[in-house]
């Protein structure tokens, strides 16, 4: 088990009546990309500003590196942070913005000289180091505040949406780009962003959070595929959730019915709610239509309301037998005009039961 850089034991914080922080509980192990992902009002960024000491919990405690940091002023912490808004010096040139760290700790021009040399070639900033950032673009001003933040050793980097202000291409790439720089550095990364595919791309593990409450933390993968709460299907693009009605139960899995078709699903730890209605979750991308359905596990009738087109995929929004509405996504089309009756179909193991 890798060593616990980070850990929140209890942390709430409220303004008002909003909550920001419910009880919250948490371990990052040193070395990881972690990343805080939710709707706008999660409480990401206070969480994160409560880790940096910007803001007080009202309750509960947080550990860096195993020394509960309460009263801890932020400059004491070994933390560095990138924000949205870069916050770069634009008198000065890039290599004077990377090692401005260094020069208020007062050290040695020589080791000021190396690091900051050894951080722009990392950052892939390698001779701009004479060139003012303000004729930088902005994912080179962005690097430019990675770096400032990377010369200084942090513990943790604590980083609050830093690529939501440019443009999609150079997001694109700045992601790979920050996680390639992770890994060469091996610091911790605490990131916070909204976007889905951001955090699925980068993140070593994700704590999805909804009313300052982690609802589930996993590796992405697992996050994606196998969402516990009908919240976090619903905020991952793509996952169809649907009624099912509960027909019998076995150890370990339980027949359920989904517009009239039975499956058996796994319960995959999720504790049945009492009564028979129930709520599963199934990705568009797992749902056949037309000849491929015949392969399936499940089938039903449906009929095809719309055929939507994304380029490289195709969207077949469907209305099974009771009325729910399910899309199915491909890569071409596979059903023509609206009002056309299809065959639908999706296999057990893509069906997830979701918790209460």
């Amino acid at each position: 088990m890798a060593e616990a850089i980070l850990q929140l034991e209890e942390v709430t914080k409220r303004f008002d009546r909003t909550l920001a922080a419910d009880r919250l509980s948490l371990t990052v192990h040193r070395g990881e990309f972690f990343t805080f992902l939710g709707p706008s009002g999660s409480g990401k960024s206070t969480i994160l500003r409560m880790i940096a000491g910007l803001e007080r919990p009202d309750a509960g405690r947080i550990l860096i590196a195993g020394r509960d940091v309460e009263g801890v002023p932020p400059w004491r912490r070994n933390l560095g942070m990138v924000f949205q808004h870069y916050a770069i010096f634009p008198h000065m040139t890039v290599a004077q913005n990377v090692g401005y760290g260094l020069r208020v700790r007062r050290r040695p021009a020589v080791e000021i000289g190396e690091k900051v040399a050894r951080l722009l070639t990392l950052v892939g900033l390698a001779g701009m180091a004479a060139k003012n950032v303000t004729l930088l673009s902005g994912g080179e001003q962005q690097r430019v505040a990675l770096a400032r933040a990377l010369v200084l050793e942090p513990s943790l980097l604590l980083l609050d949406e830093p690529l939501s202000a440019l443009d999609e291409k150079i997001r694109r790439e700045m992601q790979a780009e920050l996680k390639h720089i992770q890994q060469k550095t091996g610091t911790t990364f605490l990131y916070v962003t909204h976007d889905q595919e951001e955090a699925l791309t980068m993140s070593d593990r994700i704590a999805v959070l909804h009313d300052g409450a982690c609802v589930q933390c996993d590796a992405p993968e697992r996050l994606f595929r196998r969402p516990r709460t009908r919240f976090v299907a619903g905020f991952f693009r793509g996952c169809n959730i649907l009624a099912a009605d509960l027909a019998a139960c076995e150890p370990g899995r339980a027949r359920v019915t989904i517009g009239g078709a039975p499956v058996m699903v796994s319960l995959d730890g999720v504790t049945l709610p009492e009564g028979s209605r129930l709520a599963v979750a199934l990705r568009a991308e797992h749902v056949r239509v037309g000849r491929a359905a015949a392969a399936c596990q499940a089938r039903l009738d449906a009929v095809l309301v719309e055929v939507i087109y994304r380029g490289t995929n195709v969207d077949h929004v469907l209305e099974l037998p009771d009325g729910q509405r399910l899309v199915a996504t491909s890569t071409q089309r596979e059903a023509e005009g609206a009002g056309q009756a299809v065959t639908c179909g999706f296999d057990a193991g893509d069906v997830i039961l979701l918790e209460r």
